[in-house]
């Protein structure tokens, strides 16, 4: 089992990286015109296609920042720190600059709203030996969590490059990740930004700050009828004052995806 686990593991990962690579250098008028510089995949799974930006940053690594929560929702639910997504989460009273963060919500609208504190609530309870232990078995990033129990994924040390990034949604989607059934599902489900009658559009933001320097994510998949498209948008910011930074990196990826006529 454990040996067909990893096949698995490296068969998708390299599979991915298989695929026919077209990049779009034509995509840099999004990030000149949100003061940004980044990069950005795209995999349409059906057609077998990857088309990247900036091919030079995808294979470096960033701080995930809230784009983690991916994950840590699933171990939260799999090591049973969290029961479900519906259990509410007391707020701790202590005021925040974000406001929706300062009330008592559930995981799924933690999950949303990016809720630090819960998530560093239950990291510690989850406790360093099985968080590093998911994060190798789910062999995420760099799977570094020095930093902190709380902090390693907001300004610590784990990193993640944008196509590893990718592989990890593909894994996600795939469900080839050391978790059960009912985990995924209620990821699946927390995951969900937009939806209508004609398609499934999952996203997860993220945005850490490293010695003065913004990093931000913009990564989820959309489903349409039977095809699938894998998104991730990294961005980075080295001026404190863009306005933009916190908008550009859904503006752009939606741009991005009209321009590719995914959506309207």
């Amino acid at each position: 089992m454990f040996k067909s686990t990893i096949f698995l593991l490296v068969f998708c990962s390299l599979f991915t990286r298989a695929q026919e690579q077209i990049e779009k250098p034509e995509f840099a008028k999004y990030y000149k015109a949100n003061g940004v510089e980044g990069c950005f995949l795209l995999f349409d799974m059906q057609a077998a296609k990857t088309y990247v930006y900036n091919k030079s940053k995808a294979d470096s690594g960033f701080i995930p920042a809230s784009s983690f929560k991916i994950l840590n929702s699933l171990i939260f639910l799999e090591t049973g720190v969290l029961p479900d997504e519906k259990h509410i989460v007391q707020w701790d009273s202590v005021k925040r600059s974000i406001k929706p963060w300062n009330k008592s919500q559930n995981l799924k609208e933690a999950f949303a709203n990016s809720t630090v504190w819960i998530y560093q609530k239950y990291a510690r309870e989850v406790g360093e030996k099985k968080m590093q232990s998911f994060l190798t078995r789910s062999h995420y990033g760099n799977e570094n969590t020095g930093g902190g129990i709380d902090r390693f994924w907001l300004d610590g040390k784990l990193r993640i490059s944008p196509r590893e990034q990718m592989d990890f949604l593909i894994r996600f989607y795939n469900e080839e990740l050391p978790f059960s059934k009912r985990a995924f599902a209620i990821v699946k489900d927390i995951f969900i930004y937009q939806q209508s009658d004609s398609l499934i559009y999952r996203g997860k933001t993220g945005w850490g700050t490293i010695n003065g320097v913004d990093y931000g994510w913009w990564v989820g998949y959309i489903t349409i009828s039977d095809r699938v498209y894998f998104f991730v948008n990294f961005v980075e910011n080295y001026d404190g004052g863009n306005q933009k930074f916190a908008t550009a990196r859904k503006i752009i990826t939606e741009e991005i995806l009209r321009e590719m006529k995914i959506i309207k």
